[in-house]
């Protein structure tokens, strides 16, 4: 099954609707049409800079996603029966956490183009407080390519205690940067997010492992992004 593309630049400004949920002011975009039904909300950090970079990637991911269903709809009403025409799904979602020192956007973009099951894609954004800028995975350790080995083997070795597929967690887990772009900081350590299909089934959702402080000490946390 193929996944609608999603680019992450900016390029047009949405028009949102805010409104404040407990601590945080939340934007939503709902778009309706025959061809499709897209529903998003996103958390705000009130700060001008991560705000700026969420706002033009629900702008792009919703552009591409309106391309990329119109085209298929149009393919549907040429070789379908009318009863077989069904508008497609796209549900974004952007909720922000903290550990007082950096803040993360988690996105769970859930699209449904047909067939048993839709496609679900996470990825995350951090940054740094009070300032607010962009905060990566390098960032975090003072030795990165020592903590990419060190992450690869722990997340590996957690899965596979789980009883998860070897053959799914090894290619999963591999020490490259793209498995493991999806993470926040907690209070004592990092959580990282696995997609569907990345390190198990489609059935076993989402996968988390959340590494200690005191586990990745060897590649030296930076001790400024934890209280």
């Amino acid at each position: 099954m193929k996944l609608l593309p999603l680019a992450l630049a900016a390029c047009l400004l949405l028009p949102a609707l805010s409104v404040q949920a407990a601590d945080r002011a939340v934007s939503t975009y709902t778009e309706t049409s025959p061809a499709m039904n897209i529903k998003v909300s996103w958390e705000r950090f009130g700060l001008p800079l991560p705000d700026r970079f969420s706002d033009a990637m629900v702008a792009e991911a919703v552009a591409a996603f309106r391309v990329a269903a119109d085209e298929e709809y149009e393919g549907m009403m040429q070789s379908r029966e009318p009863e077989a025409i069904f508008p497609l799904e796209m549900h974004l979602e952007g909720t922000i956490s903290d550990n007082g020192r950096t803040a993360c956007i988690l996105w769970e973009n859930y699209q449904y183009i047909g067939g048993a099951h839709g496609n679900l894609v996470l990825y995350s954004r951090n940054y740094r407080l009070p300032e607010g800028t962009p905060l990566e995975f390098d960032d975090v350790f003072r030795e990165p390519e020592k903590a990419l080995l060190l992450v690869s083997a722990l997340s590996r070795s957690k899965l596979l205690q789980r009883d998860l597929p070897e053959s799914m967690v090894t290619p999963g887990t591999e020490p490259k940067k793209e498995n493991f772009q999806t993470f926040r900081l907690e209070k004592d350590g990092i959580t990282f997010y696995f997609d569907p299909y990345q390190v198990a089934s489609w059935a076993d959702g989402v996968i988390t492992v959340t590494l200690s402080l005191s586990e990745l000490a060897e590649a030296g946390p930076n001790p400024s992004f934890w209280n």
